[in-house]
C-alpha cells in the first residue's frame, strides 16, 4: 500500500520534505490561482503554496495539484491550469465540491451551463498544453459525460474506486471507503485493532465495500453533494487515502 497525501501546501519543514521523499508516493496539493486562492483562504498562501512545491521539487518527490472547481474558476477554468503549469505542476486533479457544506455553498453547481464553458476552457487549454496529464474526481463523471468530454483528457475515470481501489484512514485508524463517506455503516474496521483480512476480505470490511458499491453505480457517487444531503455525515479531520 502507498500513501498519497492531500495537503493545503503552507508548510515546508525539512523532515517533512524528507519523509515525503522517502515514504510517499503522490503528493496533492491544493491550489489554485493565486488571487482566488489567497482571497478563499488567506493572503500569502499562494507564495507559500509556491515555496513548497518548490521544496518538493528539490527532494524529487513526484506531486500534482488538486484543483477545486466552483463557479468562479469554472468562468474560466483555463486561467487557472496555465497557472499550474507555471508553479511546475505536471498532472492536475479537477475536483467536484463535495457534501453538505458545498451543497449550501454552491447549490446545483456544475449546471450545464458550467459545464459548457468547463469544456471550452479545457479544450482550449489542452491544445496549448499538451504535456500536462488531467485527472477527473470520479464524482463529476456523470456531468463530464454530458459535456462530451468522457474520453478527453482522462478515459480511465471509471466510477468510484472507495472500497476497491482505495480507502480511508482517519487519526484514529478507523477504515473507510473514501474520505467523504465517513458514515458509522461504512465503517469497515480500525487499522489498529482488527486482522488485515476482517477489514478487506471478510466480516464488517468486506460488507461495508458492498455497501459502499451498491451506493456507488456507474456515475452515481455517494460523496456527491445530492447524496450528502441525504446522508449527512461528520468527516473527522486529517483522513490519509491510501491506494492499494
Amino acid at each position: 500500500m502507498t500513501p498519497n497525501v492531500t495537503t493545503n501546501g503552507v508548510s515546508h519543514s525539512r523532515e517533512a520534505m524528507q519523509a515525503l521523499a522517502k515514504y510517499a508516493g503522490t503528493i496533492h496539493v491544493s491550489a489554485d490561482r493565486p488571487e482566488l486562492l489567497d482571497a478563499a483562504r488567506g493572503s500569502g498562501v499562494f507564495s507559500r503554496v509556491r515555496q513548497t512545491v518548490r521544496w518538493l521539487s528539490a527532494y524529487g518527490v513526484r506531486w500534482g495539484v488538486n484543483l477545486l472547481l466552483t463557479p468562479e474558476t469554472a468562468r474560466c477554468l483555463e486561467r487557472s491550469l496555465i497557472e499550474m503549469h507555471q508553479l511546475g505542476a505536471q498532472a492536475v486533479t479537477l475536483l467536484r465540491p463535495k457534501g453538505a457544506w458545498a451543497a449550501d455553498r454552491w447549490a446545483g453547481f456544475p449546471t450545464p451551463e458550467n459545464m459548457r464553458s468547463i469544456a471550452a476552457s479545457l479544450k482550449t487549454f489542452i491544445d496549448r498544453r499538451p504535456n500536462m496529464r488531467l485527472f477527473v474526481d470520479t464524482a463529476l463523471r456523470g456531468p463530464w459525460s454530458q459535456a462530451g468530454l468522457l474520453e478527453d483528457p482522462e478515459p480511465e475515470v471509471l466510477g468510484c474506486g472507495g472500497g476497491q481501489r482505495h480507502v480511508a484512514i482517519t487519526p484514529t485508524g478507523d477504515v473507510y471507503p473514501c474520505s467523504h463517506a465517513c458514515r458509522r455503516e461504512l465503517r469497515m474496521g480500525n487499522l489498529l485493532d482488527d486482522d488485515l483480512r476482517e477489514l478487506w476480505r471478510a466480516g464488517n470490511g468486506r460488507a461495508a465495500r458492498q455497501q459502499y458499491r451498491h451506493l456507488c453505480r456507474g456515475t452515481t457517487c455517494p460523496c456527491q453533494a445530492t447524496a450528502s444531503r441525504q446522508l449527512r455525515r461528520t468527516r473527522p479531520q486529517n483522513v490519509v487515502q491510501l491506494l492499494s
